[in-house]
């Protein structure tokens, strides 16, 4: 095989495995904003948060420079044509340092990204409090029937009785509004979604919300 098809083949491959990396990097910052908000940021750990933005930095490093890279391969294959020699720039020193950035910060932002996940899942998740007044903020969002803006989006890391409680305060919302009553006051409905909690064996559910 000639010496100049070899060369050739050599700056195609770092070409196409930068192109793996820039779309790696892409998906992973984009997954991994999307996921953050419900896992690392309700986390007891403090710095899984800060690990995942630093990934985010890192990978749009690897983003950039990945760019750079293609730009100086795609001009060092050009002058390699018009003078007719062996390709030898794949050795030059602005391919090789900024494919070397491009590589570890790539590597960098990986190892981030799995150390935030790793102490997010050892921290575990951080339970939401929650209060009467956000319960009768439940309560009244149901009676209007519109989509309860206060209630945590992340309602699977509250207990079970908080959850059940929330559940209950929007459903007596809706069905008050439903059958065109007034709706209660914060001290009525105190005693409403009491009495309904000791109907269903959960009396003292809402002893401890301040």
């Amino acid at each position: 095989m000639p010496i100049e098809s070899v060369a050739f083949d050599s700056y195609k491959l770092a070409a196409e495995t930068a192109k793996v990396m820039i779309t790696a990097s892409t998906g992973i910052i984009g997954l991994s904003v999307t996921f953050s908000k419900d896992s690392i940021a309700s986390s007891k750990s403090r710095w899984a948060p800060r690990l995942m933005a630093a990934s985010w930095v890192a990978y749009l490093l690897a983003i950039i420079s990945g760019v750079a890279l293609l730009e100086n391969i795609a001009g060092h294959m050009h002058e390699d044509y018009l003078a007719q020699s062996v390709p030898k720039a794949i050795y030059g020193p602005s391919i090789l340092l900024v494919g070397k950035v491009h590589v570890l910060s790539f590597l960098l932002g990986t190892l981030l990204v799995v150390l935030s996940g790793g102490l997010a899942l050892r921290a575990g998740a951080e339970k939401l409090p929650l209060t009467w007044p956000l319960l009768f903020n439940c309560y009244l969002e149901g009676f209007a029937a519109r989509q309860p803006s206060a209630v945590p989006t992340n309602i699977p890391k509250m207990d079970a009785p908080d959850r059940a409680a929330i559940g209950l305060a929007l459903a007596l919302g809706t069905l008050d509004r439903r059958l065109g009553r007034t709706p209660l006051s914060e001290e009525a409905f105190r005693g409403e979604i009491q009495k309904h909690l000791a109907l269903n064996d959960m009396d003292g559910a809402l002893t401890r919300y301040p």
